[in-house]
């Protein structure tokens, strides 16, 4: 920060344009927060998340993880000494480990509040955009895990807080809903300040988004990547499709045979935790289908031809289809929320029927893919995690770093 201090005079003295990009590296394992902040949350409670003890839907490899480097009764980043440990003690390392991670925060609140606090003093706030965000979410002990690389909400969502006048007064900030991705943050810049954009770049601007303008074109879907690390074995090959309601995930094994992980399902209106994995229940195998060819599409449009190959998914097989007339609602007493809300008599009673075979509605066989110890995968190319894939926020950042791991959300002033 007394760098970039020193850099912005200098650029001031000389009355050029400048662009600045300034990262810290305190937030990044290991934690170690500034003297000042080491006690800073030291009266704060801190338990394993809920999500932590609920995996008996998910792939069998989240359990594997729980005693490794990435799992939450592993080393935690050096808090604790002898692991795997699930004591009461071993749970007390976790809380230091996540108190030192805040801690860090504080140091770049400060470091921030600085850079901004220059600009005000020399008139400089209304000509200046200024971008705040981050190259990766962190996953603090959410489904037993730390670290990063998987497609879960806590590891993609980072925060995106952009301050413009040009965009949007700032005493009426606006929050943008629509997914915003790494890749769109260079041509929203050219597009702000004016400049032609580049060819061929996987993003796009969000310009008109932040100016509070409808795009209709807007993407509606992202794809997730990323290829195992023999350095980091802990998390599987991922590809992933993302909409505004439906996330889908895969873990192909790399050697063009069926996957050998359980995938998973989320509806992420109705389970923004993904507490459910849904892949196994019968009902959403439509939706599995309609995603499976989504992801095939973003892998077959992205520059991934040349990495991993991902074989098509075991789709199920129908077996039975009955055809809903008009009646009375049953949808929510068969336990299935997005059951259609009127039918007659004549279908709930072979709904029923079907239940006790099984089967609901379009019927499939469900497809189950046991899990294996990730040493077992082969190398793949050096291609980890593909950052600019990532899912931008949606949750505003918070002034205080005790919010920080809960709320990311995307604001723009």
């Amino acid at each position: 920060t007394d760098l970039a201090e020193q850099w912005l005079r200098r650029a001031a003295a000389e009355g050029r344009p400048f662009l600045l990009m300034l990262g810290h590296k305190a937030p990044h394992s290991l934690y170690i927060p500034e003297p000042k902040y080491e006690r800073a949350f030291d009266q704060e409670s801190i338990e394993y998340p809920r999500t932590a003890f609920l995996l008996e839907d998910k792939p069998r490899w989240f359990l594997d993880r729980l005693d490794t480097w990435h799992g939450i009764y592993g080393p935690i980043f050096g808090y604790r000494e002898n692991w795997p440990d699930r004591s009461l003690q071993g749970a007390e390392a976790f809380a230091r480990m996540v108190r030192a991670y805040w801690g860090t925060i504080l140091s770049v609140d400060e470091s921030v509040g600085r850079l901004v606090e220059y600009l005000r003093q020399r008139g400089q706030m209304d000509r200046t955009l200024i971008i705040f965000t981050s190259d990766n979410g962190l996953l603090l002990g959410e489904h037993g895990m730390v670290d990063k690389r998987t497609a879960h909400e806590p590891s993609i969502r980072i925060p995106l807080v952009i301050r413009y006048p040009g965009l949007t007064p700032p005493e009426q900030p606006r929050v943008v809903e629509q997914m915003v991705l790494t890749v769109d943050l260079a041509p929203s810049i050219l597009d702000i300040c004016g400049v032609d954009p580049l060819p061929r770049t996987h993003g796009r601007s969000f310009k008109k988004l932040a100016s509070g303008q409808p795009d209709p074109d807007w993407r509606k879907s992202f794809l997730y990547w990323y290829n195992y690390e023999k350095q980091f074995p802990y998390t599987p090959n991922v590809r992933a499709v993302r909409t505004p309601q439906w996330k889908y995930v895969r873990y192909p094994h790399g050697d063009g045979g069926p996957d050998r992980h359980k995938a998973e399902l989320y509806n992420l209106r109705d389970d923004p935790l993904e507490l459910r994995n849904l892949i196994d229940d019968p009902w959403y195998q439509s939706k599995v289908v309609e995603l499976e060819v989504e992801l095939r599409r973003l892998l077959e449009a992205g520059p991934f031809l040349g990495g991993l190959a991902v074989p098509p998914a075991q789709q199920p097989r129908p077996r039975l289809f009955v055809a809903p007339p008009a009646g009375d609602r049953i949808g929510h007493r068969l336990g299935h929320p997005g059951a259609p809300e009127r039918v007659g008599h004549g279908y709930a009673l072979q709904e029923r029927k079907a239940q006790q075979r099984g089967h609901v509605g379009i019927i499939h066989e469900q497809r189950v893919a046991e899990a294996v110890p990730e040493d077992d995968l082969p190398p793949t190319r050096a291609a980890a995690r593909s950052s600019n894939r990532k899912r931008r926020p949606t949750i505003s950042t918070p002034a205080s770093p005790l919010a920080a791991p809960l709320a990311r959300r995307r604001r723009v002033r």
